[in-house]
């Protein structure tokens, strides 16, 4: 039924006349996105990726499984409208009353799918000792010889990366980085496939390395192999899995006063407990207490606790940092699978 103006102005109809601009698409609104939304979504992966790091590392501590959930896929979806509209509105005394709209609306909704590690993925991915081929490799990107020794092997030549040997593999993951920064030592790989260490000097450092190492004296490149035989030309390298490695610097997660009783002790052959520090203190520093730190450079609340890296440790900023790393080269390999969750974001 259609009303007349009169009409309208008697009934106190409120008669709208507008000129309306609906979903209109707003001109560079998308390339303008780019840059700031795909900084955003950097800045918020990588700080959940440290996160997921550092709760594993303090689960581990406590005797916890870790879980790895990987993101897989982000959706994002930009749009952009604006609306605008002018009415009368008729009020019963026959006088008109104008009315003005605008409107702009911009929306993102993104899609985020995430994967967890199980099974045969599970099984390549973090349980998987890891080999010279991969340690070659970061050497050459800059990585130290000693934190890669101390992080990733288990043994080199016979020398444990553990109790009561630590002091001596330590010293051994020492000379090697001492001999890399002064450009003596380098790890490389050959045209056919083998995995040679270089020693280019007879300065008392590298005649301490070889003898340590029970390597002939006189020679300058040694076959770095996989697994625990070696001779006086070879240097047999044994690798931790990435689980272990999580585990090896979980006692690096200061405990809470009242926890010590929950979590995994360090003991010794002779069944006596060793401060867990011998292992890490070259490595990796997890500070923990009630409060919620202020110079955390990443930080979690487990158990009613926060755990913290502080922003100003470098040391154990970059193992975090090559811990990532260690992750990330072993799911290049890594069969993809379909997500298993996947939650609009609003």
């Amino acid at each position: 039924m259609m009303l007349s103006l009169k009409a309208a102005a008697r009934c106190g109809t409120a008669l709208v006349l507008s000129s309306v601009l609906t979903a209109c698409a707003l001109p560079g609104v998308g390339p303008r996105s780019i840059s700031p939304s795909r900084m955003n979504y950097n800045d918020a992966i990588s700080k959940s990726w440290d996160e997921q790091l550092l709760l594993n590392l303090v689960r581990v501590r406590y005797g916890e499984s870790p879980l790895f959930v990987d993101i897989t896929a982000i959706n994002a979806s930009m749009a952009a409208s604006a609306n605008a509209g002018v009415g009368l509105n008729f009020i019963d005394n026959g006088s008109r009353e104008r009315i003005n709209s605008v409107g702009v609306e911009v929306r993102d909704a993104p899609v985020i799918s995430y994967n967890y590690l199980q099974g045969e993925a599970f099984a390549k991915h973090v349980l998987t000792p890891l080999t010279p081929s991969i340690i070659e490799p970061l050497t050459r990107s800059g990585w130290s010889a000693e934190r890669l020794l101390l992080c990733c092997i288990e043994t080199v030549n016979g020398i444990d990366n553990d109790v009561p040997d630590r002091d001596r593999f330590g010293r051994v993951a020492d000379l090697m980085g001492e001999l890399q920064t002064a450009r003596l030592l380098r790890i490389n790989s050959t045209a056919d496939r083998r995995i040679v260490l270089t020693i280019r000097s007879m300065n008392p450092m590298a005649v301490e390395l070889r003898h340590m190492l029970g390597l002939d004296p006189n020679e300058e490149r040694f076959d770095l192999v996989d697994g625990v035989q070696h001779t006086p030309h070879s240097i047999a390298m044994q690798g931790r899995s990435v689980l272990a490695v999580f585990h090896g610097l979980g006692y690096a997660v200061e405990v809470p006063p009242g926890d010590t009783n929950k979590v995994v002790q360090l003991i010794n052959s002779d069944g006596v407990e060793v401060d867990s520090r011998l292992l890490t203190s070259q490595l990796l520093r997890v500070q923990s207490g009630d409060k919620e730190p202020d110079t955390a450079q990443v930080k979690v609340n487990v158990r009613g606790h926060w755990f913290w890296i502080d922003d100003t440790d470098l040391n154990s900023k970059l193992t975090l940092s090559l811990l990532r790393m260690l992750l990330f080269i072993k799911s290049v390999d890594r069969p993809s699978y379909a997500p298993v969750i996947t939650i609009p974001a609003q």
